[in-house]
């Protein structure tokens, strides 16, 4: 077990912005039930998870589940970009109502930023492994 505790401005970062991430994934949820959306509500539930977990593991210091977490935080851009680009399809394939279709262009939205912040945390979770790594090798 880590004996000092790493006060990084990383690891504020990081807290910062899964916290922000995990409102992100209420306003989904929320946009996912109201739309009837199995794919909305299944990719939510996912990204709750492991925003959770990820949370925990900043907070706890917990080096091999962030590198393990990383890996997934990966595998979540790519899945979220793949449902981003097939919500795109539905709103411009489809016909809509006006409702669904504003429905579908905030979850859009909302993804959007959410992928936007795996990139930045991606990156901060490699630089906060790099300091844990330094704390325990001292």
């Amino acid at each position: 077990m880590i004996s000092s505790e790493v006060n990084s401005s990383s690891k504020k970062w990081l807290i910062r912005i899964f916290v922000f991430l995990i409102v992100l994934d209420v306003i989904r949820l929320i946009n996912g039930i109201l739309s009837s959306s199995g794919v909305g509500i299944g990719s939510t539930s996912f990204s709750f998870l492991i925003d959770g977990i990820m949370l925990l593991a900043i907070l706890r210091q917990w080096k091999v589940i962030l590198q393990i977490g990383r890996i997934v935080l990966i595998i979540d851009i790519v899945l979220g970009l793949i449902v981003e680009v097939l919500g795109i399809i539905e709103i411009v394939g489809n016909k809509l109502e006006k409702s669904e279709k504003y429905s579908l262009i905030s979850g859009e939205v909302v993804l959007a930023i959410q992928i936007l912040c795996y990139f930045i945390l991606a990156k901060l979770i490699g630089k906060y492994t790099t300091e844990l790594k330094g704390i325990s090798n001292a």
